[in-house]
């Protein structure tokens, strides 16, 4: 997996990230262990990238910031934090808004190849559960 796509995705997206001058501002999964899936799903993230930057935006939240985004079970997850400093019940409000945009992503994840973007399903590799399409699949079996 190139690093790369995820330098340019944290540099397109830094007010999402929290990312200036190569560095994060928080510490946090991201910080430490980058983008934990394929390029295949790069897509995915964008969408939840522009949706976080747009509630950021028009709901006065500078504070909200994606902290972790990985593979799991065969799914694309993403996780995000609100720091609190002077938000009163922001998150009766914003994140019923941002987990139900972030589980459709996550449903759609299960149907796309985690490598080359193509139509995939949920598939059994070696004992992990992985979305990845049929020609993909012979790669990594092989």
């Amino acid at each position: 997996m190139s690093v790369n796509w995820q330098k340019e995705l944290f540099e397109k997206y830094s007010d999402v990230f929290e990312y200036k001058d190569g560095k994060f501002k928080y510490e946090s999964d991201l910080s430490h262990w980058g983008i934990r899936c394929g390029e295949g799903w790069k897509h995915l993230i964008e969408l939840v990238c522009m949706k976080v930057r747009s509630i950021k935006k028009y709901n006065s939240i500078p504070n909200l910031h994606i902290d972790c985004i990985k593979e799991k079970f065969g799914e694309l997850r993403i996780y995000y934090v609100i720091i609190r400093i002077y938000y009163v019940n922001v998150n009766s409000v914003v994140n019923p808004y941002i987990d139900g945009y972030i589980d459709a992503i996550s449903d759609m994840s299960r149907h796309i190849c985690e490598n080359c973007s193509t139509k995939s399903e949920v598939r059994n590799l070696k004992g992990l559960l992985t979305t990845i399409c049929e020609k993909c699949f012979d790669q990594k079996r092989s």
